[in-house]
């Protein structure tokens, strides 16, 4: 199991650096093409990051769901191959659904290069 989390971590990990390199490489081609970098930095690339993060969010947790999945089908087949029985699905509660409630509009942006 542990292997499988090691591996589900570095796919994600890798997943996180490809974003971030074709939304770096986005927003430089849109602010190279723009007349007024001062509004676009303050109007047009909140709003670009907001909805490009947002929709990276969703495609993460897509796919952690596709692999916990995944996993929970490997998990009972290894139970039913070591011990003869199955996990009793009636035991886990997936009436509690997770949501993940973002206010985007509060958010602050942080200075990155400060971080350098």
């Amino acid at each position: 199991m542990d292997q499988k989390r090691l591996y589900r971590t570095k796919a994600l990990h890798q997943k996180v650096l490809e974003a971030e390199t074709e939304l770096l490489e986005n927003l430089l081609l849109k602010l190279k093409r723009t007349q007024d970098p001062k509004t676009w930095w303050e109007q047009d690339l909140p709003f670009r990051l907001r909805r490009e993060l947002f929709r990276l969010s969703r495609q993460l947790e897509n796919d952690i769901l596709k692999a916990l999945a995944l996993d929970f089908e490997w998990l009972q087949n290894e139970v039913l191959k070591q011990f003869s029985t199955r996990i009793n699905t009636k035991d886990i509660d997936t009436s509690e659904i997770v949501k993940i409630d973002l206010d985007l509009q509060a958010m602050s942006l942080v200075d990155i290069w400060s971080y350098g």
